[in-house]
């Protein structure tokens, strides 16, 4: 954060979240839920996935998440994250969220990490979360308990 007038700096905790267990995605739009809250931060909550910044300012956030597929076709699929308004209604892409990677079969190059860092500008209790997308093939990818996660920290 800013300096302040006495030469002290504003310091924000970051939230550190952990796949905690598989989940599976067979459609567009399925939001990543198994997600266990691993550090606190400075105004934000999770819950169910959903992440809540309970202050207004600016946050970056950075997702690594570890598929699997199970679908026995060429696939490309991925994550975007979207902002929800307060009351978790009117949902809108964040720009520079979106990571979608092309699987093979699934039984050779089934495996892809998808990541992002993104910034989101909110106003109090807005909400993120990550849906899952196809952009080709179908859905039947899991992703793999404990691997990856998400974090997020207020920088404004």
């Amino acid at each position: 954060g800013p300096q302040g007038a006495t030469g002290a700096a504003t310091v924000y905790t970051p939230a550190i979240y952990s796949i905690s267990s598989n989940q599976t995605f067979t459609t567009s739009g399925n939001v990543l839920t198994n997600v266990l809250n691993v550090q606190s931060g400075t105004n934000l909550t999770m819950s169910s996935g959903t992440i809540t910044m309970t202050a207004a300012g600016t946050y970056k956030f950075d997702y690594a998440i570890t598929l699997r597929s199970f679908y026995a076709n060429r696939a490309c699929v991925g994550f975007v994250a979207k902002k929800y308004d307060r009351f978790g209604n009117n949902p809108t892409a964040i720009k520079g969220s979106q990571n979608t990677q092309y699987s093979r079969f699934n039984t050779y190059g089934e495996y892809n990490t998808l990541t992002a860092s993104f910034y989101v500008v909110a106003t109090a209790d807005e909400k993120v979360k990550l849906e899952f997308l196809i952009k080709s093939g179908a859905g039947n990818h899991k992703t793999i308990s404990g691997s990856c996660g998400i974090s997020a920290i207020r920088i404004s």
